[in-house]
């Protein structure tokens, strides 16, 4: 039947909605094969955001909640309900669209991955739907059996445990197991040499620790290496300001030891990537990794208590009516700024040292005596 992006959709942080289109694999022997009992499924979509059966939805109900990977990647998950079962399911994402890309493209990433699964508008009457270089519409409009959407039984199934985590190929599918997971350092997403060590011999670094991997109450959960989050961290003394983070194992770990943290916001993100994008587009806090966008604000008080008005260039977020020196903003534009009754105009770039300027001026006035002198001459 056709599909609506409402059914697919899940809203990936700081991107917006999108769908995911995968394969599921299975073990095949020591190889990781897209599934050859059911051929549906080596091209479908999941469950999303408008169905009880969101594959995303939190509450420890959705496996997939907080695990947004790139193209290309695999999604594990390991599906308990005991004493009953224990299997792992593992997803290759071939794709991600957009709900534009969604009314009105045609799926061919399921070909080229190499299994067509039911994909194909070329078959529309008897099964089984071959997968064609032609691929199907995203949304089945031609061949109401394209593309499959899939569930994990998220809704109405009391007893399940599910543990979900990003790898970057299949061997989690053949291994059964979740990647191994032992942090002991905290990694700069922007400066790989910026590192600090969280020493579990310590408590209040064990503290910090659990912060960072636990699923309680005021914990964010990361639960691999690439997921990231952005905080403060105390290292005694020192702190680092608020930052983009990534968490990292090596042997001996190295930099200041971390005795506190303040994480902001209390959320994960699945890569250093999302992270910078999400703090970009909502333009809360300068962004992970270079120069930050700014914005005109109207300070008041620059020479003093009682001083005159300036339109300042200002970080974006930082312009803030209420705060300390804060008369009027932000605003988009220097223009906007000074209508604001913001007179005067104070722009960083085009400052110059007091000498900088008397050796220009100086110049000057000798290529003006020069001619003088050369036209006197005369």
């Amino acid at each position: 039947m056709a599909i609506y992006f409402d059914d697919v959709k899940t809203n990936i942080p700081g991107v917006g909605y999108r769908a995911y289109i995968w394969s599921v694999y299975l073990q095949q022997g020591i190889q990781c094969t897209p599934n050859p009992f059911n051929v549906s499924t080596q091209c479908q979509y999941l469950f999303g955001e408008s169905s009880p059966n969101d594959s995303w939805q939190s509450g420890g109900l959705g496996p997939l909640n907080g695990i947004f990977p790139n193209v290309g990647e695999w999604v594990t998950i390991n599906i308990v309900q005991s004493p009953i079962s224990n299997y792992t399911i593992c997803f290759k994402l071939l794709e991600i669209i957009d709900e534009a890309t969604f009314n009105t493209g045609t799926c061919v990433s399921c070909y080229n991955n190499g299994a067509g699964g039911t994909c194909s508008d070329a078959f529309i009457t008897v099964p089984p739907y071959p997968g064609d270089p032609n691929g199907c519409l995203y949304n089945n409009t031609i061949n109401p059996s394209g593309l499959v959407v899939g569930s994990l039984g998220v809704a109405g199934n009391p007893g399940y445990t599910y543990t979900a985590w990003i790898s970057s190929d299949c061997s989690d599918c053949t291994g059964h197991i979740p990647s191994n997971f032992t942090p002991n350092m905290v990694v700069n997403c922007c400066d790989p040499t910026e590192t600090y060590i969280l020493d579990p011999i310590y408590s209040f670094s064990q503290g910090v620790l659990d912060s960072i991997t636990g699923t309680g109450v005021n914990q964010i959960g990361v639960s691999n290496f690439t997921e990231s989050f952005r905080a403060d961290l105390y290292t005694g003394g020192n702190s680092t300001g608020y930052k983009c983070w990534h968490l990292k194992e090596e042997y001996p770990p190295f930099g200041p030891t971390v005795y506190t943290i303040t994480i902001d916001p209390i959320q994960k993100y699945p890569d250093c990537g999302h992270l910078n994008n999400a703090i970009t587009a909502g333009n809360q806090y300068p962004p992970c990794c270079g120069t930050p966008p700014m914005e005109w604000c109207c300070m008041t008080g620059i020479a003093g208590p009682a001083g005159p008005t300036t339109c300042s260039q200002v970080a974006v977020g930082s312009c803030v009516v209420g705060q300390a020196n804060v008369s009027a903003g932000p605003f988009l534009t220097q223009q906007l700024c000074v209508d604001s009754g913001c007179a005067t105009v104070v722009v960083v770039d085009d400052c110059e040292l007091p000498a900088a300027k008397l050796n220009m001026l100086q110049g000057k006035i000798s290529k003006f005596t020069d001619w003088k002198n050369k036209s006197l001459g005369r």
